[in-house]
């Protein structure tokens, strides 16, 4: 009995080995999951180095919406309005660039993933890459945060910082949140 399972377990290590020994001849290319490197751009002064900065057809009717919303909920004055402008006009471009970025590392990962053979390395630098490019986007949106902020009343900050979502919606729909917070007025 004994040599019987010695023989077992001398057999599965084998296989285990020669499985490993196969797998590691054909490992995943990285190439097709990385993408090209990015290129230096001359974007607006300040913007993050390599990305690309969103083009303003784009950038402003979300900013407008942006400080419309906050204009009408915190009762901005018109100084507040123009100074929370200009913060939302340098911080847009790069915020929107850098969820580009987050987005397109997510998607690099999920074409790994479904590769026939997955490259633990390559995973793993694809998610350090989401990692990074995520921490960078989370300390941009922080620090405008901050900027919007401090323009702002005790009040209105209060209103300000109430009003955030702090990830308890993240599975509901933009118009799920937008119902809600319309059904919780100012």
């Amino acid at each position: 009995m004994l040599l019987a399972l010695s023989l077992g377990l001398n057999v599965g290590l084998l296989y285990t080995t020669l499985a490993d020994a196969a797998r590691r001849r054909e490992p995943v290319p990285l190439a097709p999951f990385v993408g090209a490197p990015p290129r230096p751009i001359d974007g607006p002064p300040g913007a993050e180095p390599g990305l690309e900065p969103h083009c303003p057809a784009l950038c402003e009717p979300m900013m407008r919406r942006r400080l419309g919303g906050l204009a009408s909920r915190l009762d901005l004055d018109e100084g507040q309005q123009e100074t929370l402008g200009g913060i939302l006009r340098q911080a847009y471009p790069q915020i929107l660039a850098l969820r580009e970025s987050v987005a397109a590392a997510r998607r690099t990962l999920q074409v790994a993933y479904a590769r026939p053979m997955i490259e633990p390395g390559a995973i793993r630098r694809l998610t350090q890459e989401i990692n990074l490019a995520q921490a960078r986007l989370d300390s941009l949106v922080a620090e405008t945060m901050l900027r919007e902020a401090s323009v702002l009343t005790a009040d209105q900050r209060a209103r300000y910082f109430q009003r955030m979502r702090w990830g308890q919606d993240s599975g509901r729909s933009r118009a799920d949140r937008r119902r809600a917070r319309d059904a919780a007025g100012p």
